[in-house]
């Protein structure tokens, strides 16, 4: 999914910065990544995040941005699901 974001950035002509982040990849559809969003140039505006359900609170937490876009799955099928579905909103919230 992240692959299809990046890919449509550049088909779109996004006028704006991109920057992709990866944690083997140096760079994915022409567009630089860097190690963790930390490493990123600062500031960030808007975070796009496709990762497994788990780890999105904490890529959340760690992008620091005022908006992000998710693309997840699995948060309402499960107890599980649903407590990572509370973390992640009290995570936006703050």
């Amino acid at each position: 999914m992240g692959n299809t974001v990046l890919k449509n950035f550049r088909r779109m002509g996004f006028g704006g910065q991109v920057y992709g982040v990866h944690p083997r990849e140096s760079e994915v559809e022409g567009i630089t990544c860097y190690a963790s969003i930390g490493d990123v140039p600062q500031p960030v505006q808007t975070a796009v995040i496709a990762l497994r359900r788990e780890l999105i609170a904490g890529a959340l937490a760690e992008a620091g941005v005022e908006a992000a876009v998710v693309f997840a799955s699995g948060f309402g099928e499960t107890a599980e699901g649903r407590q990572l579905d509370i973390e992640v909103r009290a995570v936006a919230d703050d």
